[in-house]
């Protein structure tokens, strides 16, 4: 979101807990029965507009801030315990070339190469840099030919899997040729393809994704709805961040909500289903624009380990937080 909100009602300081559990049953077949529950968000005053986060390892993170100035990223140090809560969030380093700012909406960590790769929306581009020194390599994902550089509704979300060897990169709302962006007004859903990349860098198939329809009538200022990442699982699936987010006076929401899709069982170019992991709705004392997601380490017990971070607009007039969150995930 790069427009500013209007007045805000204050946001509350306290982490807050909440459990909530739901399974999902896929087809006969198709994937193993997920189970997820929501931990302890945490909320610093780090005046960030972070977009985008990807885990390194052990307690290390990576996060790119759209409006950081230059082409880079952020260290970051998240301490996780045995249940899965965060316990602390330390912001490090800012890493860049020096190179313009790109608006960096995602990254991802690359293993091979000991790497990153930085999403940029001003350009639509996809680079990679050195983990070491944020120098440029040289590789990039080719995907101006695909998607159209769109202010402030382009490329938005990137994903990559070490076991799958796929990179899934889409955009935030409709692109251009495939309809009208979604708006409560226009009633309509964002029509996204998300692309996939082999272990070469060459495209590897395309499919079409669905949002969900707006859940109001009529537009606050600002409302954006979309998808504000992906995150690949080691078994080909997708999990897919929606965010829908209204501001209106006194009345604020930002409806996230996770879902999982599996273009493994899907015809290229064709719609995937997709079936809900896990709703976060958030309101006025508890806004969290989430547009950060990445999977982190894997707990004893053997569940898996989501971290979410929001965006809060460099902690706008005081009143937002940027939050992390871990969300358990029992089955992938």
């Amino acid at each position: 979101m790069k427009r500013l909100f209007t007045i805000l009602t204050a946001a509350a300081l306290l982490c807050s807990c909440v459990e909530s559990s739901t399974e999902l049953r896929s087809k006969a077949g198709e994937a193993p029965r997920l189970s997820v529950s929501k931990l302890r968000t945490v909320k610093q005053p780090l005046k960030g507009n972070f977009s985008g986060i990807a885990w390194v390892g052990g307690n290390e993170y990576v996060v790119v801030d759209d409006k950081a100035g230059s082409e880079g990223f952020y260290r970051f140090t998240i301490d996780i315990d045995s249940k899965g809560e965060i316990t602390s969030v330390e912001k490090g380093e800012f890493v860049t070339n020096g190179m313009p700012d790109p608006d960096g909406e995602s990254i991802e960590f690359y293993p091979a190469a000991n790497s990153v790769f930085v999403m940029g929306e001003r350009e639509n581009s996809v680079v990679e840099l050195s983990l070491a020194d944020g120098s440029r390599t040289g590789r990039e994902l080719s995907c101006a030919d695909l998607f159209p550089v769109v202010f402030n509704a382009g490329l938005e979300s990137l994903s990559y899997n070490e076991m799958t060897k796929r990179f899934w990169l889409t955009s935030e709302t409709s692109l251009p040729d495939d309809g009208e962006t979604a708006t409560p007004e226009n009633g309509l859903s964002n029509i996204l393809r998300i692309q996939a990349y082999d272990e070469n860098f060459n495209k590897a198939g395309q499919w079409f994704y669905y949002t969900d329809k707006p859940s109001i009538e009529v537009s606050g200022n600002p409302y954006v709805s979309g998808v504000s990442d992906i995150c690949a699982l080691d078994d080909g699936r997708l999990l897919v961040l929606e965010r829908e987010s209204n501001v209106d006076g006194l009345s604020v929401f930002c409806n996230n909500r996770i879902y999982i899709v599996n273009p493994g069982m899907t015809d290229e170019g064709s719609e995937l289903e997709k079936e809900l992991l896990i709703d976060l709705p958030t309101k006025s004392t508890n806004y969290a624009n989430y547009e950060g997601l990445c999977l982190g380490p894997r707990l004893n017990d053997g569940s898996r380990i989501l971290v979410l971070v929001s965006d809060s607009q460099a902690n706008y007039h005081g009143l937002l937080k940027d939050c992390f969150l871990t969300i358990r995930v029992r089955g992938i």
